[in-house]
């Protein structure tokens, strides 16, 4: 994706918000109290995904079209590019991305514990479960540390954690952990990542907030119509099929707002609400888009240029991806629970609209040759994530 040059003598974007503020470093701003005792990994027992199919039919359709089904070096390319540019790959060691991407893996020690040694196995039946159903439904609790957080498993093998209602005759399901309702059990693999420059490259956010455990159920896991068992009498469930930016996007995308105010004849204000807690497209591969146009009876008649948002993260060498980053130097994303407004000039008439449109990225420019993705459209092609006609008043 080309940037478009901002050359125009009727153009001026102006950013008003958080992306018109210095950067700071938020590797290095991160901090945490980490647990005392440092719980030792341990394989859970090993449950396959096909095995919750014949109860939860609907579930399990969601999920295995979910990024937690393709969450393995087996079934994401982009994922697989990054870890075989990282030194453990080339020194054949340890993939010590298993915690979060092979939680259910009967060798988790192996990938885990110091002085281990595995790889990921194609021929490993627990690896192909990825995050699996009983991966993240027998999380009873979550370890803080600094480097990543770590989910504490229940040994019970036939009881599951959950918030259903009715009784299982294939397991007991255990409906008392709160962290089922506000989402908090996300955060033991999706709150932050330390890489082995001792340097934060994902966050998703600074503070885990109250809203931010809420809105991690309401937006990604939403309720659609439909029981989420057969024996269950519920009208609906909650979404498993995890909308992301790979997948179901259209769930997200109610937590932009766009609004357009005329100030003057020849100045337009826009508005992007992020009504997430957390940044958007906040991953350091990716990068998103504004695209503004006017619309004047019913045809395009002028084009602004696009405007990227990015996180870029830095090594001594230059620009760096999650492995080798030390520093930030540039964060340009809209910012959790904030609005970010634009000034658009231009020779307005009545009856003009604006289209508005959000797109992203999923591996920007710098890092698509690197990691040797040229030609993995889904990497490389650009996707609308929300796009309006308005009519500027």
């Amino acid at each position: 994706m080309k940037k478009s040059t901002l050359i125009s003598t009727l153009l001026s974007i102006i950013l008003l918000s958080a992306c018109e503020e210095p950067h700071f470093d938020e590797g290095k701003e991160f901090s945490i109290e980490e647990a005392i005792t440092t719980t030792p990994f341990k394989a859970i027992h090993f449950e396959t995904n096909e095995s919750c199919k014949e109860c939860h039919p609907t579930i399990y359709d969601e999920f295995t079209n979910s990024m937690h089904f393709k969450a393995t070096v087996f079934r994401d390319k982009i994922h697989k590019a990054v870890w075989e540019q990282h030194p453990n790959f080339k020194n054949k060691t340890q993939y010590k991305c298993a915690q979060c991407h092979l939680p259910g893996a009967d060798n988790i020690e192996a990938f885990m514990e110091e002085g281990g040694q595995a790889l990921p196995d194609p021929n490993n039946a627990s690896q192909n479960e990825a995050i699996s159903c009983a991966a993240c439904h027998k999380i009873k609790s979550i370890e803080k540390h600094r480097q990543a957080n770590r989910n504490i498993y229940s040994e019970e093998k036939d009881a599951f954690y959950g918030i259903g209602e009715q009784l299982s005759i294939a397991h007991l399901t255990n409906n008392k952990n709160k962290m089922y309702r506000t989402g908090e059990l996300c955060l033991g693999c999706h709150s932050h990542r330390e890489n082995i420059k001792d340097y934060v490259v994902c966050i998703t956010a600074s503070e885990t907030k109250e809203k931010s455990y809420k809105t991690c159920i309401s937006c990604h896991m939403p309720q659609v119509d439909g029981p989420g068992s057969t024996n269950s009498t519920q009208r609906k469930h909650f979404f498993h099929g995890f909308a992301g930016a790979n997948n179901n996007q259209e769930m997200l995308a109610k937590q932009v707002e766009f609004r357009v105010k005329k100030v003057a004849n020849s100045k337009v204000e826009l508005s992007i609400k992020n009504k997430a807690p957390h940044d958007l497209f906040l991953h350091p591969l990716r990068a998103s888009f504004i695209k503004t146009a006017i619309v004047r009876d019913g045809k395009t008649i002028h084009t602004f240029g696009d405007l990227q948002m990015e996180r870029v993260l830095k090594d001594k060498k230059g620009i760096a991806g999650c492995t080798n980053a030390s520093r930030e130097t540039k964060n340009t994303l809209i910012k959790g629970d904030q609005t970010t407004t634009l000034i658009l000039k231009h020779s307005f008439r009545e009856n003009d609209q604006l289209s508005v449109e959000f797109g992203y990225q999923l591996v920007k420019d710098d890092f698509i040759k690197s990691l040797g993705l040229e030609n993995d459209k889904a990497a490389t092609s650009y996707k609308i994530f929300k796009k309006e006609i308005i009519l500027i008043e």
